[in-house]
């Protein structure tokens, strides 16, 4: 394993982490009785929240501002799609750095001397 297949596993395994944590989806309720068609990324301890602001009647007076919690459900299939579409992603791009270094990093380059060759002029 190169280091660069070395780093594309890790940034992979850490958007498999990171992901649902701080993009998970959620089904938002447009409203009593309607099913659930708008998506919204939210981290998965909280649902997706809204700013709500309302005006007074009277001209000049202010209004009330607040954040809200909407109605939502959980998506777990765009979730898996979502991880599904990560690994994919990794896994391309890591035979793809394998396929294009083609040589182990470990081995020094051609021009250098290597241990134990004799040319020991110290």
């Amino acid at each position: 394993m190169t280091d660069r297949q070395n780093t594309v596993l890790a940034t992979a395994v850490a958007a498999l982490i990171l992901v649902p944590l701080f993009l998970f989806p959620w089904h938002v309720e447009p409203g009593p009785g309607a099913a659930s068609k708008e998506l919204r990324w939210s981290p998965i301890y909280q649902e997706p929240m809204s700013y709500v602001r309302s005006y007074d009647a009277a001209y000049g007076e202010r209004g009330s501002a607040r954040l809200e919690a909407n109605p939502a459900t959980r998506a777990w299939g765009v979730l898996a799609l979502q991880l599904l579409a990560i690994g994919a992603v990794g896994w391309v791009l890591y035979v793809v750095v394998g396929v294009e270094s083609g040589t182990d990093d470990r081995e020094p380059p051609a021009d250098l001397p290597r241990p134990g060759s004799g040319s020991g002029a110290l």
